[in-house]
Protein backbone atom coordinates (compact mmCIF):
# COMPACT_ATOMS: atom_id res chain seq x y z
CA UNK A 1 0.00 0.00 0.00
CA UNK A 2 1.57 3.36 -1.35
CA UNK A 3 1.36 6.53 0.41
CA UNK A 4 2.71 9.61 0.38
CA UNK A 5 3.33 11.50 3.49
CA UNK A 6 2.19 15.37 4.42
CA UNK A 7 3.59 18.03 2.99
CA UNK A 8 5.05 18.88 6.51
CA UNK A 9 7.16 15.64 6.47
CA UNK A 10 8.73 16.54 3.65
CA UNK A 11 9.77 20.19 4.47
CA UNK A 12 12.85 21.98 6.65
CA UNK A 13 11.65 22.77 10.22
CA UNK A 14 10.20 25.91 9.14
CA UNK A 15 8.64 25.52 6.29
CA UNK A 16 5.49 24.60 7.01
CA UNK A 17 4.44 28.31 7.62
CA UNK A 18 5.40 29.06 4.16
CA UNK A 19 3.96 25.94 2.93
CA UNK A 20 0.28 27.11 4.46
CA UNK A 21 1.24 31.08 3.26
CA UNK A 22 1.58 29.52 -0.64
CA UNK A 23 -0.98 28.30 -2.95
CA UNK A 24 1.05 25.91 -4.64
CA UNK A 25 1.96 22.61 -2.70
CA UNK A 26 5.26 21.11 -3.10
CA UNK A 27 3.24 17.86 -4.21
CA UNK A 28 1.95 18.99 -7.14
CA UNK A 29 0.75 16.28 -9.43
CA UNK A 30 3.63 14.92 -11.87
CA UNK A 31 4.55 11.53 -13.63
CA UNK A 32 5.43 8.45 -11.65
CA UNK A 33 8.72 7.76 -13.58
CA UNK A 34 9.74 11.72 -12.33
CA UNK A 35 8.65 11.32 -8.68
CA UNK A 36 11.24 11.80 -6.10
CA UNK A 37 9.36 12.78 -3.23
CA UNK A 38 7.29 9.54 -2.89
CA UNK A 39 8.14 7.68 0.08
CA UNK A 40 7.55 3.80 -0.37
CA UNK A 41 7.59 1.01 2.22
CA UNK A 42 10.71 -1.01 1.31
CA UNK A 43 12.39 -3.11 4.10
CA UNK A 44 15.44 -1.65 5.41
CA UNK A 45 16.64 -0.30 8.36
CA UNK A 46 19.00 2.41 9.60
CA UNK A 47 22.07 2.70 11.23
CA UNK A 48 23.42 5.92 13.64
CA UNK A 49 26.19 5.75 16.21
CA UNK A 50 25.66 2.45 17.32
CA UNK A 51 22.00 2.45 17.08
CA UNK A 52 19.73 0.52 14.50
CA UNK A 53 16.60 1.35 14.10
CA UNK A 54 13.53 -0.11 11.45
CA UNK A 55 12.37 2.12 8.55
CA UNK A 56 9.19 3.05 8.08
CA UNK A 57 9.35 4.52 3.74
CA UNK A 58 12.12 5.77 1.84
CA UNK A 59 12.27 7.77 -1.29
CA UNK A 60 15.36 9.06 -3.11
CA UNK A 61 14.86 12.41 -1.13
CA UNK A 62 14.75 11.41 2.15
CA UNK A 63 13.41 8.77 4.77
CA UNK A 64 11.23 7.83 7.93
CA UNK A 65 11.75 5.59 10.72
CA UNK A 66 9.19 3.53 12.96
CA UNK A 67 10.57 4.66 16.18
CA UNK A 68 12.52 7.70 16.57
CA UNK A 69 16.30 8.31 17.06
CA UNK A 70 17.05 10.01 21.07
CA UNK A 71 20.30 11.41 20.13
CA UNK A 72 19.24 13.14 17.00
CA UNK A 73 17.80 16.75 17.06
CA UNK A 74 15.64 18.44 14.29
CA UNK A 75 17.77 20.89 12.15
CA UNK A 76 21.11 18.70 12.83
CA UNK A 77 22.58 16.88 10.33
CA UNK A 78 24.20 13.58 11.00
CA UNK A 79 25.54 10.77 9.11
CA UNK A 80 23.09 7.26 8.31
CA UNK A 81 23.85 4.10 6.72
CA UNK A 82 20.89 2.65 5.15
CA UNK A 83 20.40 -1.00 4.26
CA UNK A 84 17.84 -2.42 2.57
CA UNK A 85 17.16 -6.01 2.44
CA UNK A 86 16.86 -8.19 -0.41
CA UNK A 87 16.23 -11.81 -0.82
CA UNK A 88 19.95 -12.99 -0.93
CA UNK A 89 21.22 -9.81 -0.90
CA UNK A 90 21.43 -6.77 0.58
CA UNK A 91 21.77 -3.12 -0.35
CA UNK A 92 23.78 -0.09 1.89
CA UNK A 93 24.27 3.51 1.27
CA UNK A 94 26.23 6.14 3.19
CA UNK A 95 24.06 9.39 3.39
CA UNK A 96 23.75 12.68 5.35
CA UNK A 97 20.42 14.02 6.28
CA UNK A 98 18.63 16.08 8.68
CA UNK A 99 15.37 15.67 10.69
CA UNK A 100 12.44 17.75 9.29
CA UNK A 101 9.84 16.67 12.00
CA UNK A 102 9.36 14.74 15.03
CA UNK A 103 7.05 12.95 17.28
CA UNK A 104 5.13 14.26 20.19
CA UNK A 105 8.08 13.47 22.44
CA UNK A 106 10.30 15.80 20.28
CA UNK A 107 12.61 13.24 18.72
CA UNK A 108 13.09 13.53 15.18
CA UNK A 109 11.30 10.60 13.10
CA UNK A 110 11.52 11.85 9.53
CA UNK A 111 14.74 13.41 7.54
CA UNK A 112 15.66 14.63 4.19
CA UNK A 113 19.19 13.42 2.49
CA UNK A 114 21.45 16.03 1.57
CA UNK A 115 24.45 14.79 0.76
CA UNK A 116 25.28 11.12 -1.10
CA UNK A 117 27.20 9.75 -3.74
CA UNK A 118 25.80 9.74 -7.28
CA UNK A 119 26.70 6.44 -7.96
CA UNK A 120 25.04 4.98 -4.79
CA UNK A 121 21.73 7.80 -5.48
CA UNK A 122 21.16 5.80 -9.39
CA UNK A 123 21.18 2.44 -7.82
CA UNK A 124 18.46 3.88 -4.70
CA UNK A 125 16.63 5.30 -7.75
CA UNK A 126 16.37 2.41 -9.94
CA UNK A 127 15.40 0.50 -7.02
CA UNK A 128 12.65 2.62 -6.17
CA UNK A 129 11.48 2.68 -9.64
CA UNK A 130 11.18 -1.21 -9.43
CA UNK A 131 9.13 -1.27 -6.29
CA UNK A 132 6.87 1.64 -8.18
CA UNK A 133 6.30 -0.41 -11.06
CA UNK A 134 6.30 -4.34 -9.45
CA UNK A 135 9.14 -5.68 -10.49
CA UNK A 136 10.97 -7.96 -8.47
CA UNK A 137 14.54 -6.26 -7.00
CA UNK A 138 17.25 -8.35 -8.73
CA UNK A 139 20.89 -8.25 -8.71
CA UNK A 140 21.52 -8.14 -12.33
CA UNK A 141 18.51 -5.90 -12.60
CA UNK A 142 20.46 -3.64 -10.84
CA UNK A 143 24.00 -3.47 -13.61
CA UNK A 144 21.83 -3.30 -16.31
CA UNK A 145 22.05 0.63 -18.08
CA UNK A 146 17.94 1.04 -17.85
CA UNK A 147 15.47 -0.21 -15.82
CA UNK A 148 12.34 -1.49 -17.12
CA UNK A 149 10.19 1.71 -16.18
CA UNK A 150 12.72 3.83 -18.74
CA UNK A 151 12.57 1.31 -21.17
CA UNK A 152 8.49 2.09 -21.45
CA UNK A 153 8.89 5.98 -20.93
CA UNK A 154 11.30 5.37 -24.32
CA UNK A 155 9.17 3.65 -26.25
CA UNK A 156 6.42 6.26 -25.09
CA UNK A 157 8.15 9.06 -26.31
CA UNK A 158 8.33 7.45 -29.79
CA UNK A 159 5.32 6.31 -29.96
CA UNK A 160 3.83 9.93 -29.98
CA UNK A 161 6.25 11.14 -32.59
CA UNK A 162 5.27 8.93 -35.09
CA UNK A 163 1.36 9.67 -34.15
CA UNK A 164 2.08 13.52 -34.80
CA UNK A 165 1.64 14.98 -37.97
CA UNK A 166 4.68 15.94 -40.20
CA UNK A 167 4.30 19.32 -39.63
CA UNK A 168 4.64 19.15 -35.89
CA UNK A 169 7.45 16.65 -36.03
CA UNK A 170 9.60 18.81 -38.22
CA UNK A 171 10.18 16.57 -41.20
CA UNK A 172 8.25 17.81 -44.28
CA UNK A 173 7.57 16.30 -47.45
CA UNK A 174 10.36 17.38 -49.27
CA UNK A 175 12.31 15.87 -46.55
CA UNK A 176 11.30 12.47 -46.71
CA UNK A 177 11.68 12.82 -50.75
CA UNK A 178 15.19 14.15 -50.42
CA UNK A 179 15.77 10.88 -48.62
CA UNK A 180 14.27 8.97 -51.46
CA UNK A 181 16.42 10.53 -53.95
CA UNK A 182 19.46 10.13 -52.31
CA UNK A 183 18.87 6.78 -51.55
CA UNK A 184 18.31 6.24 -55.34
CA UNK A 185 21.40 8.18 -56.22
CA UNK A 186 23.60 5.53 -54.42
CA UNK A 187 21.99 2.82 -55.96
CA UNK A 188 22.32 4.14 -59.50
CA UNK A 189 25.99 4.82 -58.83
CA UNK A 190 26.22 1.23 -57.45
CA UNK A 191 24.48 -0.22 -60.58
CA UNK A 192 26.89 1.71 -62.52
CA UNK A 193 30.14 0.90 -60.77
CA UNK A 194 29.20 -2.80 -60.72
CA UNK A 195 28.15 -2.23 -64.64
CA UNK A 196 31.90 -0.33 -65.63
CA UNK A 197 33.83 -3.37 -63.60
CA UNK A 198 32.26 -5.90 -65.47
CA UNK A 199 32.58 -4.26 -68.65
CA UNK A 200 36.06 -3.82 -68.00
CA UNK A 201 36.57 -7.43 -67.35
CA UNK A 202 35.18 -7.49 -70.87
CA UNK A 203 36.48 -4.25 -73.14
CA UNK A 204 39.97 -4.04 -71.65
CA UNK A 205 42.98 -6.78 -71.46
CA UNK A 206 45.86 -5.69 -68.95
CA UNK A 207 49.60 -7.27 -69.19
CA UNK A 208 50.59 -9.28 -66.43
CA UNK A 209 54.21 -7.62 -66.75
CA UNK A 210 55.61 -5.01 -69.05
CA UNK A 211 58.62 -2.57 -69.36
CA UNK A 212 60.55 -0.67 -71.40
CA UNK A 213 63.29 -1.94 -73.62
CA UNK A 214 66.69 -1.39 -75.35
CA UNK A 215 69.09 -2.99 -77.18
CA UNK A 216 71.59 -4.36 -74.71
CA UNK A 217 75.86 -3.94 -75.98
CA UNK A 218 78.21 -6.21 -73.50
CA UNK A 219 81.59 -5.38 -73.98
CA UNK A 220 83.93 -8.00 -72.53
CA UNK A 221 87.51 -8.85 -71.98
CA UNK A 222 89.48 -9.43 -74.93
CA UNK A 223 92.16 -11.20 -72.23
CA UNK A 224 93.07 -11.56 -69.03
CA UNK A 225 94.66 -8.88 -66.80
CA UNK A 226 93.74 -5.98 -64.86
CA UNK A 227 91.18 -2.76 -66.04
CA UNK A 228 92.85 0.08 -65.90
CA UNK A 229 91.46 4.07 -64.66
CA UNK A 230 88.82 4.59 -66.22
CA UNK A 231 85.82 6.43 -64.24
CA UNK A 232 83.03 5.26 -65.56
CA UNK A 233 80.23 4.21 -63.67
CA UNK A 234 76.49 3.42 -64.23
CA UNK A 235 74.15 5.73 -65.84
CA UNK A 236 76.71 7.95 -67.21
CA UNK A 237 76.52 8.60 -71.39
CA UNK A 238 79.26 7.61 -73.72
CA UNK A 239 79.90 8.86 -77.19
CA UNK A 240 80.94 6.99 -80.46
CA UNK A 241 84.28 5.61 -80.52
CA UNK A 242 85.38 6.83 -76.90
CA UNK A 243 87.57 5.15 -74.90
CA UNK A 244 86.56 3.15 -72.27
CA UNK A 245 89.20 1.24 -70.23
CA UNK A 246 92.43 -0.62 -71.19
CA UNK A 247 92.47 -4.29 -70.37
CA UNK A 248 96.74 -4.67 -68.68
CA UNK A 249 97.62 -8.09 -69.69
CA UNK A 250 101.30 -8.19 -68.26
CA UNK A 251 101.76 -11.61 -69.63
CA UNK A 252 101.45 -10.13 -73.38
CA UNK A 253 103.56 -6.81 -72.77
CA UNK A 254 106.64 -8.93 -71.81
CA UNK A 255 105.81 -11.60 -74.59
CA UNK A 256 105.94 -8.05 -76.41
CA UNK A 257 109.15 -6.86 -75.24
CA UNK A 258 110.90 -9.79 -75.89
CA UNK A 259 109.52 -10.08 -79.71
CA UNK A 260 110.43 -6.27 -80.56
CA UNK A 261 113.84 -6.99 -78.69
CA UNK A 262 114.46 -10.37 -80.80
CA UNK A 263 113.42 -8.28 -84.44
CA UNK A 264 115.87 -6.25 -83.18
CA UNK A 265 118.72 -8.44 -82.81
CA UNK A 266 117.90 -9.92 -85.90
CA UNK A 267 118.08 -6.75 -87.70
CA UNK A 268 121.48 -5.52 -86.53
CA UNK A 269 122.76 -9.36 -87.18
CA UNK A 270 121.63 -9.12 -91.01
CA UNK A 271 123.07 -5.67 -91.17
CA UNK A 272 126.64 -6.65 -89.84
CA UNK A 273 126.80 -10.05 -92.24
CA UNK A 274 125.43 -7.77 -95.55
CA UNK A 275 128.68 -5.77 -94.65
CA UNK A 276 131.01 -9.14 -94.54
CA UNK A 277 129.79 -10.76 -98.01
CA UNK A 278 132.82 -13.36 -97.29
CA UNK A 279 131.33 -15.17 -94.50
CA UNK A 280 127.85 -14.80 -95.99
CA UNK A 281 129.33 -16.63 -99.23
CA UNK A 282 131.14 -19.41 -96.73
CA UNK A 283 127.64 -20.01 -94.76
CA UNK A 284 125.95 -20.38 -98.51
CA UNK A 285 128.26 -22.92 -99.43
CA UNK A 286 128.41 -24.75 -95.97
CA UNK A 287 125.08 -26.07 -96.78
CA UNK A 288 123.04 -24.47 -94.05
CA UNK A 289 119.84 -23.23 -95.61
CA UNK A 290 120.21 -20.15 -93.29
CA UNK A 291 123.64 -19.38 -93.97
CA UNK A 292 126.07 -18.77 -91.01
CA UNK A 293 130.31 -20.00 -90.45
CA UNK A 294 132.43 -21.78 -92.29
CA UNK A 295 132.44 -25.67 -91.52
CA UNK A 296 135.67 -27.50 -92.47
CA UNK A 297 134.99 -31.00 -93.98
CA UNK A 298 137.14 -32.96 -92.21
CA UNK A 299 134.24 -31.48 -89.01
CA UNK A 300 131.26 -32.47 -90.42
CA UNK A 301 130.00 -35.46 -88.97
CA UNK A 302 127.03 -35.87 -86.60
CA UNK A 303 126.74 -32.79 -83.69
CA UNK A 304 125.87 -33.54 -80.13
CA UNK A 305 122.65 -31.35 -79.19
CA UNK A 306 124.72 -28.57 -77.08
CA UNK A 307 127.61 -28.14 -79.88
CA UNK A 308 124.48 -27.22 -82.27
CA UNK A 309 122.89 -25.10 -79.38
CA UNK A 310 126.36 -23.20 -79.65
CA UNK A 311 126.32 -22.65 -83.36
CA UNK A 312 125.35 -18.92 -83.91
CA UNK A 313 124.02 -19.13 -87.67
CA UNK A 314 123.58 -15.73 -89.56
CA UNK A 315 120.26 -14.81 -89.98
CA UNK A 316 118.64 -14.33 -93.22
CA UNK A 317 115.50 -11.81 -94.28
CA UNK A 318 113.15 -14.68 -93.64
CA UNK A 319 114.05 -14.60 -90.37
CA UNK A 320 114.07 -10.83 -90.46
CA UNK A 321 110.17 -11.24 -91.82
CA UNK A 322 108.90 -13.55 -89.40
CA UNK A 323 109.97 -11.24 -86.31
CA UNK A 324 107.87 -8.71 -87.43
CA UNK A 325 105.09 -10.60 -88.36
CA UNK A 326 105.15 -11.93 -84.74
CA UNK A 327 105.44 -9.09 -83.52
CA UNK A 328 102.61 -6.89 -85.42
CA UNK A 329 100.35 -9.84 -84.12
CA UNK A 330 101.30 -8.95 -80.62
CA UNK A 331 100.47 -5.09 -81.32
CA UNK A 332 97.26 -6.22 -82.82
CA UNK A 333 96.67 -7.89 -79.80
CA UNK A 334 97.78 -5.02 -77.76
CA UNK A 335 95.32 -2.58 -79.20
CA UNK A 336 92.49 -4.78 -78.69
CA UNK A 337 92.77 -4.29 -75.04
CA UNK A 338 92.10 -0.46 -75.41
CA UNK A 339 88.21 -1.15 -75.00
CA UNK A 340 86.29 1.72 -76.97
CA UNK A 341 82.29 2.48 -77.31
CA UNK A 342 80.72 1.22 -80.53
CA UNK A 343 77.51 3.62 -79.80
CA UNK A 344 76.34 6.73 -78.06
CA UNK A 345 75.29 4.67 -75.51
CA UNK A 346 74.35 4.77 -71.38
CA UNK A 347 76.17 2.47 -69.33
CA UNK A 348 73.95 0.02 -67.54
CA UNK A 349 76.55 -1.80 -65.41
CA UNK A 350 80.18 -1.54 -64.94
CA UNK A 351 83.29 -3.13 -63.48
CA UNK A 352 85.33 -1.17 -61.08
CA UNK A 353 88.23 0.21 -61.99
CA UNK A 354 91.78 -1.90 -61.01
CA UNK A 355 89.61 -5.31 -60.58
CA UNK A 356 90.98 -8.88 -62.38
CA UNK A 357 89.47 -9.66 -65.17
CA UNK A 358 89.91 -13.01 -67.50
CA UNK A 359 89.52 -13.35 -70.99
CA UNK A 360 85.81 -13.02 -71.83
CA UNK A 361 84.48 -11.65 -68.67
CA UNK A 362 81.77 -9.19 -69.07
CA UNK A 363 83.09 -5.69 -68.29
CA UNK A 364 80.87 -3.15 -69.58
CA UNK A 365 76.89 -3.63 -70.15
CA UNK A 366 75.42 -0.77 -72.44
CA UNK A 367 72.17 0.43 -73.66
CA UNK A 368 71.32 2.33 -76.95
CA UNK A 369 69.66 5.36 -75.89
CA UNK A 370 67.91 5.91 -79.91
CA UNK A 371 64.58 6.51 -79.13
CA UNK A 372 63.79 4.47 -82.98
CA UNK A 373 65.52 1.52 -80.89
CA UNK A 374 63.48 1.31 -78.02
CA UNK A 375 60.29 -0.54 -77.42
CA UNK A 376 57.90 -1.59 -74.75
CA UNK A 377 57.89 -5.47 -74.59
CA UNK A 378 54.35 -6.46 -72.35
CA UNK A 379 53.74 -10.15 -71.52
CA UNK A 380 49.96 -11.39 -71.72
CA UNK A 381 48.40 -14.46 -70.43
CA UNK A 382 47.62 -17.22 -73.80
CA UNK A 383 44.29 -17.34 -72.47
CA UNK A 384 43.75 -13.56 -73.64
CA UNK A 385 46.51 -13.27 -76.25
CA UNK A 386 43.95 -14.25 -79.36
CA UNK A 387 41.84 -10.67 -78.42
CA UNK A 388 45.05 -8.76 -79.75
CA UNK A 389 46.21 -8.15 -83.28
CA UNK A 390 48.91 -6.11 -84.82
CA UNK A 391 48.38 -2.41 -85.20
CA UNK A 392 45.70 -2.43 -82.11
CA UNK A 393 45.27 0.34 -79.77
CA UNK A 394 46.96 -0.05 -76.04
CA UNK A 395 47.74 2.39 -73.57
CA UNK A 396 51.13 2.51 -71.51
CA UNK A 397 50.51 3.95 -67.86
CA UNK A 398 53.31 5.63 -66.81
CA UNK A 399 54.46 4.49 -62.99
CA UNK A 400 55.42 7.60 -61.66
CA UNK A 401 53.07 10.35 -63.34
CA UNK A 402 49.82 7.86 -63.75
CA UNK A 403 49.66 9.26 -67.05
CA UNK A 404 48.46 7.40 -70.24
CA UNK A 405 50.77 7.27 -73.14
CA UNK A 406 49.37 5.44 -76.53
CA UNK A 407 50.57 2.99 -77.92
CA UNK A 408 50.60 0.38 -81.24
CA UNK A 409 51.56 -3.44 -80.94
CA UNK A 410 53.86 -4.02 -83.09
CA UNK A 411 54.28 -7.97 -83.41
CA UNK A 412 53.33 -10.61 -80.87
CA UNK A 413 55.46 -14.09 -80.09
CA UNK A 414 54.00 -17.03 -78.25
CA UNK A 415 57.77 -17.29 -76.91
CA UNK A 416 58.81 -14.55 -75.19
CA UNK A 417 61.55 -12.61 -76.95
CA UNK A 418 65.13 -13.84 -75.29
CA UNK A 419 67.45 -11.64 -77.30
CA UNK A 420 70.23 -9.26 -75.99
CA UNK A 421 67.48 -6.34 -74.61
CA UNK A 422 68.29 -4.14 -71.72
CA UNK A 423 65.15 -3.57 -68.54
CA UNK A 424 63.46 -6.83 -69.79
CA UNK A 425 64.44 -9.67 -67.10
CA UNK A 426 64.99 -13.49 -67.44
CA UNK A 427 63.10 -14.55 -64.84
CA UNK A 428 59.84 -13.16 -66.24
CA UNK A 429 60.07 -15.17 -69.50
CA UNK A 430 59.99 -18.81 -68.10
CA UNK A 431 56.29 -18.69 -67.40
CA UNK A 432 55.51 -20.54 -70.76
CA UNK A 433 51.90 -19.40 -70.66
CA UNK A 434 52.74 -15.95 -71.27
CA UNK A 435 53.34 -14.36 -74.65
CA UNK A 436 55.25 -11.38 -75.43
CA UNK A 437 53.75 -8.30 -77.26
CA UNK A 438 56.05 -5.91 -78.59
CA UNK A 439 54.58 -1.75 -78.98
CA UNK A 440 55.82 1.15 -80.10
CA UNK A 441 55.15 3.98 -78.01
CA UNK A 442 53.46 7.47 -79.66
CA UNK A 443 56.00 9.61 -77.97
CA UNK A 444 59.89 8.48 -76.95
CA UNK A 445 59.80 7.31 -73.44
CA UNK A 446 63.11 8.40 -71.21
CA UNK A 447 65.48 6.34 -71.07
CA UNK A 448 65.20 6.26 -67.33
CA UNK A 449 62.24 3.57 -67.64
CA UNK A 450 64.41 0.91 -68.69
CA UNK A 451 63.48 -2.21 -66.61
CA UNK A 452 60.55 -0.43 -64.13
CA UNK A 453 57.44 -2.08 -64.24
CA UNK A 454 54.44 -0.66 -65.86
CA UNK A 455 50.86 -1.32 -66.33
CA UNK A 456 49.75 -2.08 -70.72
CA UNK A 457 46.11 -1.80 -71.14
CA UNK A 458 44.78 -2.82 -74.36
CA UNK A 459 41.68 -1.57 -75.12
CA UNK A 460 40.16 1.68 -77.58
CA UNK A 461 39.07 3.32 -74.91
CA UNK A 462 41.26 5.03 -72.50
CA UNK A 463 38.73 6.16 -70.24
CA UNK A 464 38.31 2.63 -69.05
CA UNK A 465 41.74 1.72 -68.53
CA UNK A 466 41.96 5.57 -66.23
CA UNK A 467 39.47 4.00 -64.00
CA UNK A 468 40.43 1.94 -60.95
CA UNK A 469 40.29 -1.54 -61.13
CA UNK A 470 41.02 -1.77 -65.18
CA UNK A 471 41.41 -4.89 -67.09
Amino acid sequence: MKRELPAEYLLPSGGLQRAQKSAVSRLAPEQRGERQFVRVPMPFVVEHEGQTVRGHDLSIDGFALENPLVDAAVGEVARFRLRLLFKGYELTFNVEAHAVSEDHEGHPRTFRITEMDEAQREVLRKTIRAFLSGQLVTFEGLLLPSDTQTERQRRNREEEVLDKPEGETGTGLWQRYARFAAIGAGAVLLFGFIATSLFQRIAVTESRFATLTAPRIEIRAPSSGRLGMHGLAAGMTVAREQALVRVIDADLQAELAMAAAEQDRIALRLTASMEDPAATKAGEASGSPRGGLPIPVERLRAFEPAELAALDPVPGRADLELSRIHLAALEHRERANHLVSPCECEIAWSVPEGEWVKAGERVFSLIRTDPQLMSIVALVHMSEIGEIQPHDAAYVELPQTGELVAARVLAIRLDPDRGPRAGFPAWVAQDQSLASVELVPSRPLPVQLVGVPMNVYFTSWPVLARMPGAG
